[in-house]
């Protein structure tokens, strides 16, 4: 189950959260886990390249495991992965560019990918959102600012692909209220 979360990450290039109710304290633990030096936290950890430094990490957090990962062998997370007490994949946290922040979220449900969250534009708030059906890309909407007037563009997928090109409407919501609105409907 493991490494197909990480096979499905690489393949969609992409990454997303959890429940209302915990999502603020996931969110402060996740943006905690970026800034972690993988040799400096207790628990089972693997040394995957031979250079006596842990780039593999386990750790349990009350009913959950996190799986922590540092790809490019820097000792920073490059990813995180949420599994439950069944060990079923909860949800991912992945740095796409090793630049220290975890900035897309991939959440699954029933055994699948679900949504992505990315903030694209690094400023710490959600501006593309995708959700899945079955595993396949259904649609994609990104948050547009301009001074003049913020736009959300919306493409739909069938079988994965672009059914069409992307269609923008104008919006009076702020990126973060795009964000909390995405949110809101796990």
């Amino acid at each position: 189950m493991r490494k197909m979360a990480l096979s499905c990450c690489m393949l969609f290039n992409l990454s997303v959260p959890v429940s209302q109710a915990a999502d603020s304290e996931t969110d402060q633990l996740m943006a905690e886990i970026g800034k972690l030096q993988l040799d400096s936290l207790p628990g089972d950890n693997i040394d995957r390249n031979g250079d006596g430094r842990p780039d593999l990490f386990f750790q349990h957090e009350g009913e959950y495991l996190y799986e922590l990962v540092d790809n490019n062998f820097d000792d920073s997370v490059d990813e995180s992965w949420k599994y439950n007490q069944d060990d079923v994949l909860v949800s991912g946290r992945v740095d796409e560019n090793f630049d220290g922040i975890l900035e897309t979220e991939l959440v699954y449900r029933d055994f699948l990918l679900f949504r992505v969250f990315s903030d694209t534009d690094r400023n710490g708030v959600v501006d593309l959102a995708t959700e899945f059906n079955d595993g396949a890309r259904s649609f994609s909407e990104k948050f547009y600012h301009s001074s003049e007037q913020n736009q959300i563009g919306r493409v739909e997928f069938r079988y994965g692909y672009p059914s069409g090109p992307e269609e923008l409407r104008k919006t009076e919501l702020s990126e973060k209220e795009f964000q909390e609105l995405w949110r809101g409907q796990q």
